[in-house]
């Protein structure tokens, strides 16, 4: 399954709809065929992408925690 990992709009196009056509038209192909899926990594603390991603129709299906830590803090 494609997964769509990132997004990033500067600060001077955003709040334009760039970010939310590109993500629609990206997974729009991405599902073209019946029965095909994508999944989009969206961070939860950000309320301006996740509600982008629910307008256009993305649904939760799981939640996931990533840790990272260097050796000198274990």
């Amino acid at each position: 399954m494609p997964i769509i990992g990132s997004l990033f709009t500067n600060d001077l196009n955003r709040g334009q709809g760039y970010a939310k056509c590109l993500v629609h038209e990206i997974a729009s192909q991405l599902t073209a065929e019946e029965g095909s899926k994508c999944g989009i990594i969206s961070d939860l603390s950000n309320s301006i992408t996740n509600k982008m991603f629910k307008e256009i129709g993305v649904e939760e299906i799981s939640r996931y925690i990533s840790i990272h830590t260097t050796r000198e803090t274990i």
